[in-house]
């Protein structure tokens, strides 16, 4: 069960540390080419760029090539008071040790490395084992919590503020004005149109209930025709729920700085395709309009919040806003642009692995070595080389499953019944082969028992007994036991 719990903390390491690698570094890569793709491609196709990547962070999965190019094993174990002598480091094949006599010396191992020095040893008392893994987990799992915490905290005491502060809007232009864009833009749910002193700029707040908040309603027929049209784009194309995830992305990642910088780009290019979306068809004097009543909202210094739309931003955000509300130059559909983002996303994540190499999944590697695994023939030709030198009684079956190695067979030994000596009744063996790799030719290093008694799943039985070599269903032999009785074929079935 340690074992295990150890496996499970490297394993969430290693996928968090890969996840985060190659989506940051495919995040760079836009980000460098960020200013070319605003030029070429509208901000909607960036949009779903930055969701791509979103979503690759949040699913904690290596989807990498059986061999990737670039291995990267991270050494997370720490041992001191190692007291093994030099036959047990010899066959754990751990060359960072010292080969003469006793040792007594302190490591930084990989998990595979414990586990080849336990087995050396026949057990863990042998050394003391520190795993950094699991308390970099830990801290990991308590910054996203902690992370997420605040942001959902944080929001919601500004949504409550905003409801418990708020009341609906009085001017009937105001509510003409929000009912001719809802139907333009064809949406049939009930917003509500609110003001309140709390918000320092006309925003949209609200997953499942949302509503569209105005600080005053000193607004002219035309700002509110502007500042009404531009947030309820904002929810016709779910934007809130993309911040959403972003949000989370930055929660599990929160570590990561080029995330964090991803999801700041990320939500200034939502109100870029939000402003292109507004303003696709309008002259020159309409876009002025529409720029300057921005200008008018930003007086106001409104703050940068994650899980709300707003209609202003910061100094930066409307520099760039501006250029987009003015850049009239036809655009692609940006289709090639996404489909390059995933095909980039993807080949990062299987080019790079992180963690024990393939090899450790059913084969002994020696380290130093390139941690391929032995192709099937190769298994299959070492295996009928280990059955023929044992000189099994009745034969045997090679069984390839997956990434591991089996030959089954029977096996008898005498036993004196009185003064006779009888045959013992057959038993079915699986023994399970390891293999290493040494001067570049596969070997088989350790032969492992599964043993027969026990018995208690299917896949167990079906390993055992399915591939069946062939022998009587019965023996006569006379045992005057009842429970090895197997003279008859279906009383020996049934025992």
């Amino acid at each position: 069960m340690l074992d295990m719990l150890e496996i499970a903390w490297n394993d969430v390491l290693s996928n968090l540390i890969q996840t985060g690698l190659t989506a940051s570094a495919a995040a760079l890569v836009l980000l460098l080419l960020r200013r070319v793709m605003k030029k070429r491609y509208p901000a909607r196709a960036v949009c779903i760029v930055w969701a791509i990547l979103a979503i690759r962070l949040l699913i904690p999965v290596q989807l990498t090539l059986p061999d990737a190019p670039l291995q990267v094993t991270p050494r997370t174990t720490y041992l001191s008071n190692v007291t093994l002598d030099a036959a047990a480091i010899e066959q754990a094949e751990l060359p960072v040790y010292e080969q003469a006599g006793a040792v007594t010396t302190q490591h930084w191992v990989t998990n595979g490395e414990v586990q080849a020095l336990r087995e050396a040893a026949g057990g863990p008392g042998s050394f003391s084992v520190f795993d950094l893994g699991q308390v970099l987990c830990v801290l990991w799992i308590a910054g996203a919590v902690a992370f997420a915490v605040w942001q959902w905290h944080s929001y919601r005491s500004f949504v409550c503020v905003l409801k418990n502060s708020s009341h609906p809007a009085e001017r009937d232009t105001l509510r003409r004005e929000f009912e001719e864009q809802k139907q333009s833009l064809g949406i049939r749910r009930d917003i509500p149109l609110r003001v309140t002193p709390a918000a320092d700029c006309p925003l949209l707040a609200g997953f499942i209930k949302p509503a569209l908040y105005l600080p005053d309603e000193a607004l002219s027929a035309g700002e509110a025709g502007f500042i009404f049209r531009h947030e309820l784009t904002h929810y016709k194309r779910g934007d809130l729920w993309l911040k959403l995830l972003l949000t989370a992305a930055r929660s599990v990642h929160w570590f990561n700085p080029l995330v964090h910088l991803l999801a700041r780009f990320a939500q200034e290019d939502i109100e870029l395709a939000c402003d292109d979306a507004v303003v696709r068809g309008m002259d020159v004097d309409d876009r002025r309009a529409y720029g300057e009543t921005i200008l008018r909202s930003a007086a106001a210094q409104a703050k940068r919040r994650a899980l709300v739309s707003c209609f202003t931003g910061d100094k930066q955000t409307l520099m760039r806003r501006f250029e987009g509300i003015f850049d009239t130059r036809t655009k692609k559909r940006g289709a090639a642009l996404i489909v390059a983002a995933a095909l980039l996303v993807g080949t990062l994540g299987c080019a790079v692995s992180v963690g024990e190499s393939g090899g450790t999944l059913g084969y002994a590697v020696s380290v130093g070595e390139s941690g391929d695994t032995p192709d099937e023939q190769t298994r299959r030709v070492l295996a009928e080389q280990w059955a023929q030198s044992a000189n099994l009684q009745y034969g045997y079956t090679v069984q390839l499953d997956g990434e591991n190695t089996y030959v089954l067979y029977d096996y008898t030994n005498t036993v004196m019944w009185g003064d006779e000596v009888r045959q013992s009744v057959p038993q079915r063996i699986c023994s399970q082969l390891f293999f290493e790799k040494k001067n570049g030719d596969w070997q088989i290093r350790h032969v492992g028992q599964i043993e027969e008694q026990g018995i208690r799943s299917l896949d167990k039985f079906r390993l055992m007994y399915e591939n069946d070599l062939g022998l009587p269903d019965f023996l006569m032999v006379d045992w005057t036991d009842p429970l090895l009785d197997i003279r008859e074929p279906v009383q020996a079935a049934q025992n």
